[in-house]
């Protein structure tokens, strides 16, 4: 989560949806002075005059602004005027392919079981991982959105939008791929039909509202 008071942004991040390389690219803007060499996840948090920058995922954070944070949550810590007047935006992801690279990721980093993954569906799927960090009162709360299948020219646009100066988008991971990898279509080889029903229905208010297809 980032807040930059110089250019007026709000950034909310998703899970599984290049959040953390955004979050370096973007993170120099919410210092006093534009220092690329901080262009790495902070292993604590910032708060000044000049912006907002919540500490990188740790299983003890116990501070107050933390990578994930719901937008309910940011908006109660921030002016009106903040709130209303800055580009409020974030990553969104197809939830079928997000989901299948959560099961990746835990069995990279968790310490689970070798499950299949309908089983890791149907024991782990029960609540979106993110429909709470965009939304108020059950509504997206975001002045733009990244697709995550047309990442490098959305945030391209973001940039524009913010007038960012001294943009380097070696900085940025994520635009080393190859377009045709944020467009797979690879996550649909993991489901079953009963798998797929189950995340339409934990999914079904992100899968509608962004006309996420299967």
């Amino acid at each position: 989560m980032l807040v930059s008071h110089k250019y007026k942004f709000i950034f909310f991040k998703t899970k599984k949806s290049a959040g953390t390389s955004l979050r370096t690219f973007l993170q120099p803007y919410c210092f006093p002075t534009l220092d690329f060499e901080r262009s790495k996840p902070a292993s604590d948090e910032f708060i000044g005059e000049s912006g907002i920058v919540a500490q990188d995922y740790h299983p003890l954070n116990d501070k107050k602004w933390k990578p994930h944070m719901p937008a309910s949550q940011v908006k109660k810590y921030l002016s009106d005027d903040v709130w209303n007047d800055y580009l409020k935006f974030t990553v969104i992801r197809n939830s079928y392919a997000k989901v299948v690279s959560l099961y990746c990721w835990y069995h990279l980093h968790e310490n689970i079981p070798d499950i299949s993954f309908p089983e890791y569906v149907k024991d782990r799927v029960k609540k979106s991982v993110d429909w709470n960090v965009y939304t108020l009162a059950d509504k997206p709360c975001c002045d733009f959105y990244i697709k995550y299948s047309n990442l490098y020219k959305d945030v391209e646009e973001v940039c524009k939008k913010l007038d960012l100066p001294e943009i380097d988008f070696s900085r940025f991971p994520h635009c080393h791929k190859r377009e045709d990898e944020y467009k797979s279509d690879l996550y649909r080889s993991y489901y079953d039909e009963e798998s797929k029903d189950i995340v339409y229905n934990v999914y079904k208010k992100e899968i509608d509202f962004f006309n996420f297809g299967f």
